[in-house]
């Protein structure tokens, strides 16, 4: 990726063929205009096709699936991946964009930011021979200052190229494909890639604490089974169960088979009280080795019946 002069004209397409990008091109128009031109939206937005995409495992039977994307840490010089979860009969590929563009929520920790701007809309993505091609309203190009312009980049591309079999990210807005993007003059004429961003790279791909199971939304009966992956201090995972109202009924913590560097598993079994039914929280995080408090931490709103 380079910068250009603002004066410059925008550089041609590097694609493999002038067939292969008309091809594209008129793959992206009929999907998102539902047969008419590139001018046109009559389509539902978010129109999500993965022809080369394995499909992900379900969590649970008719759980939900997780996808990561991807914030800005407090200072706004690395990426932090998060987990979003999504319905199963909606488009991976769709669910994480929609996540990334709502923006950090409380539960992520405290200073998380994104640098994509409010307001702005998803029109469509296509997944198709390892290039995710997404069309997102003008406001995504709003604003100025290189680092922000590239950390919102590099959040849509690293959100993008997690999901399996996508490693190129080209970006259209409002049905035009885009050689040069915002009033800063990048060259994304040659798609978007994760090696355009390795100075933003997260240490680790994944959130430090995961919690895989139970999956929000579920209904769970008898003992409680969490599970998740940490790569947290000392491999050591607090889990909690507590009521809405903030009630905690099971305090206790458990070991991840890796941490302080490395990425492990945990798995345990928690023994309820009889009166712990209806509407529960679990939680995962890490213990502050300096206060005790949580860190990354991470729940499940669950339902739990006689």
């Amino acid at each position: 990726m380079r910068v250009l002069g603002l004066s410059a004209e925008p550089p041609p397409h590097r694609l493999r063929s002038r067939l292969a990008d008309a091809a594209l091109v008129w793959l992206l128009a009929w999907t998102l205009a539902g047969c008419g031109g590139p001018g046109s939206h009559s389509a539902p937005a978010g129109t999500d096709h993965t022809s080369n995409a394995a499909a992900p495992v379900e969590l649970a039977p008719d759980g939900l699936r997780a996808v990561t994307v991807y914030f800005a840490n407090p200072d706004g010089q690395r990426l932090i991946p998060v987990t979003r979860y999504v319905p199963p009969d909606s488009g991976l590929a769709r669910g994480a964009l929609l996540g990334l563009l709502a923006g950090p929520s409380a539960e992520d920790g405290a200073g998380l930011g994104s640098a994509a701007p409010a307001g702005t809309r998803l029109i469509g993505i296509v997944v198709r021979d390892s290039v995710a091609t997404v069309d997102l309203s003008r406001a995504f190009e709003s604003g100025a200052g290189s680092a922000a312009v590239r950390m919102r980049l590099a959040q849509l591309t690293y959100t993008l190229t997690r999901l399996k079999g996508v490693r190129v990210v080209r970006l259209w807005l409002e049905g035009k494909p885009l050689s040069v993007f915002s009033a800063e003059g990048l060259d994304i004429s040659g798609g978007l890639r994760r090696s355009d961003f390795h100075d933003l790279a997260p240490f680790d791909d994944d959130p430090p604490v995961v919690l895989t199971q139970p999956v929000p939304g579920s209904t769970v009966r008898g003992p409680l089974v969490v599970r998740g992956t940490a790569n947290v201090f000392e491999a050591q995972v607090g889990l909690r169960v507590r009521r809405p109202d903030g009630e905690v009924l099971v305090a206790t913590w458990t070991t991840a088979t890796c941490g302080t560097g490395c990425r492990g598993t945990f798995d345990k079994t928690l023994a309820l009280p009889d009166s712990a039914r209806g509407d529960l929280v679990v939680e995962a995080f890490e213990p502050s080795a300096k206060d005790g408090s949580d860190l990354h931490r991470v729940k499940a709103a669950i339902h739990r019946a006689p």
